[in-house]
């Protein structure tokens, strides 16, 4: 009796050991918080120029520099947060003058004064992200795509650099409405911290100073594309 009682007992645990070795741990995490804030830093990729006719473009614009910056987003449900962003980057412009030929007053073409100034660029952002993966993350990834508009300016006045320039030929960056697509994936090594890599793409716009225009013609304005590269660290809560 007290054999037969004895494999019965094995028996009846034998499905549920066999069960036991055959699971296979999930790739998939389940995010529970819904909230995070993000700082980060990386590499803006400007395109300064704005046409100011059909053959001449020049290069008012912000070059290539350093970008920082820091965001705060919520989760509103499933794949969707809404986030806000604040970003600032400390590039330099080129100065120009404007030169008119002696015989025609009308004719305008840009002077390059071989000088550079800084140019304090601000961005304000707010923004609807999307995650591929919803409130999860697979194999520690959460991939996402980002929609966004806001306001770029130049938060300086006028430069030393440019205090010999007539006041219609100062290139003024600001307030500008801007649209940005971005692409990025946060890594989870932790449940509450995530490492973020970023593709950022932007549209701003920028007008051409009037003095380089005959009176009576309307300056030049352009959307003009930049590109940053960044990374940085989220704390979600």
């Amino acid at each position: 009796m007290r054999t037969r009682t004895a494999l019965l007992l094995l028996l009846a645990l034998l499905p549920g050991a066999r069960a036991a070795a055959q699971s296979v741990p999930s790739p998939i995490r389940y995010i529970a918080e819904t909230q995070a804030v993000n700082v980060y830093g990386g590499y803006l990729f400007t395109t300064p120029g704005i046409a100011i006719s059909d053959s001449v473009t020049v290069d008012f614009g912000p070059q290539d520099a350093p970008v920082f910056g820091a965001r705060y987003q919520v989760r509103v449900g499933g794949p969707f947060n809404v986030e806000a962003g604040l970003a600032y980057s400390p590039a330099r412009r080129r100065v120009f003058a404007a030169a008119r030929a002696p015989a025609d007053t009308t004719q305008i073409t840009p002077d390059d004064t071989g000088l550079t100034t800084a140019a304090q660029i601000m961005m304000l952002d707010l923004g609807l992200r999307f995650s591929f993966t919803g409130p999860r993350t697979w194999h520690g990834l959460a991939p996402y795509a980002v929609l966004q508009g806001g306001f770029v300016t130049d938060l300086g006045g006028v430069r030393a650099e440019e205090k010999d320039i007539p006041e219609r030929e100062r290139f003024d960056f600001g307030p500008s409405f801007a649209v940005g697509a971005h692409l990025g994936t946060d890594f989870y090594p932790s449940r509450t911290v995530s490492i973020r890599l970023e593709l950022q793409n932007r549209l701003w716009r920028m007008e051409s100073p009037e003095g380089f225009f005959p009176r009576g013609r309307v300056p030049e304005s352009e959307w003009n594309a930049t590109t940053g590269v960044v990374a940085g660290a989220s704390i979600h809560f």
